[in-house]
């Protein structure tokens, strides 16, 4: 299938923490030279002696001073830390790991002419952090592109489009914020779908394009009865590049569509062979009267409810937000918390202690000798 676009291995999520610190030694055996260091001292303890005839020659001499031997003292700590590094100290720890699965998601968005009918309540703007992060659209290109397409901009705020549409960028917004790892993909259908843009991880696109739905206008509502509809481009689009193996198609709408049994029974059938968790958000009253759930007689909602899935009944922000959430929740792959053993190098800090203690023994001995 050819993606045709209006406009312009699942991934594991990852995170650690340290527990459980705790320093050893890789190679202990260099730990034994530490016994040769008494053999200077046993080597060169006998030293030989000038004789004096008469000891009053001593009377002014300069007695022995400590000072001799801080240098013996910086050079034997010198020894440790270069044994020390010899025998590779590392820092062992525990990391766990969680891991999530990411999810490959499609949203289909109804754009016939009843979904320009107003909404109450306004959905709220993405976090800043989208908006700076992803691209937030300025209004003077939505106001470019709405003359291009011929609709009235001003007339496009408040309606079941525009909450739809906030409700996409908000979903993406969130998946962006939790670095999810998922792939998202937009369609648009009234008499017949069309792709906003296909599935895919560079969520920054997917953003922008959302942000073009609330100027497209279409007539009719068609489920799938005249094929293909919005549920037949969605399979087809997870059959061919869909990673994931947490698949999901949101069908956001205001209409119903008359679906004989004959094709219930194909839709159904290609929500299960494609393994698709289908859910319905109905932004209108032609599902369920205002305050009414949607009831499970509504043909779209018969598909959603038989293969798995669910259905929402959104007549404001709050409620369509809320869906939307739901649904979020609902179809995140549960983390699985692994263990796993790690270690940081130290033996560097001890060759600095070395190179550090050895410059200090050799200055102190020049000083010492000068006395």
């Amino acid at each position: 299938m050819g993606c045709a676009c209006r406009s312009s291995p699942g991934m594991v999520r990852a995170s650690t923490k340290q527990k459980g610190v705790a320093m050893y030694f890789a190679h202990p055996a260099w730990l034994l030279l530490l016994l040769s260091m008494p053999l200077p001292w046993l080597l060169w303890r006998r030293k030989g002696f000038l004789g004096y005839s008469d000891l009053r020659l001593l009377e002014h001499a300069n007695r022995p001073s400590f000072l001799h031997k801080i240098p013996a003292a910086l050079l034997a700590l010198s020894f440790v830390a270069l044994t020390a590094a010899l025998a590779t100290p590392r820092q062992s720890y525990m990391k766990p790991t969680g891991n999530q699965l990411s999810r490959d998601v499609i949203f289909g968005i109804d754009i016939s002419g009843s979904m320009t009918a107003a909404f109450e309540g306004t959905m709220p703007a993405p976090d800043s952090r989208c908006a700076a992060a992803l691209g937030q659209a300025p209004s003077s290109v939505l106001k470019a592109y709405a003359e291009d397409t011929h609709a009235d901009y001003q007339s496009t705020t408040g309606t079941r489009q525009a909450a739809a549409a906030g409700s996409v960028e908000n979903f993406i917004c969130q998946s962006y914020l939790r670095d999810s790892g998922d792939r998202i993909g937009l369609l648009e259908f009234s008499d017949s779908p069309t792709w906003l843009w296909p599935l895919s991880g560079d969520l920054s696109m997917v953003f922008r394009q959302s942000q073009f739905i609330p100027f497209a206008s279409g007539s009719g509502t068609n489920f799938g009865g005249s094929p293909p509809g919005p549920l037949d481009f969605a399979a087809e689009m997870f059959k061919q590049i869909g990673q994931a193996k947490s698949r999901v198609f949101i069908l956001v709408t205001d209409g119903e569509d008359y679906l004989s049994d004959e094709v219930k029974a194909r839709l159904e059938k290609l929500m299960r062979d494609n393994d698709i968790h289908f859910y319905v958000i109905s932004v209108g009253e032609d599902l369920a009267p205002k305050g009414q759930p949607v009831s499970e007689d509504a043909d779209i909602a018969q598909i959603a409810i038989t293969t798995g899935g669910a259905v929402f009944q959104a007549q404001n922000e709050q409620d369509l937000n809320k869906a939307v959430q739901t649904v979020d929740q609902l179809t995140r792959s549960p983390v699985q918390v692994e263990t796993t053993a790690a270690h940081n190098e130290l033996f560097m800090y001890f060759v600095y202690a070395f190179l550090v203690l050895f410059v200090l023994a050799l200055s102190a001995q020049a000083i010492v000798l000068r006395r």
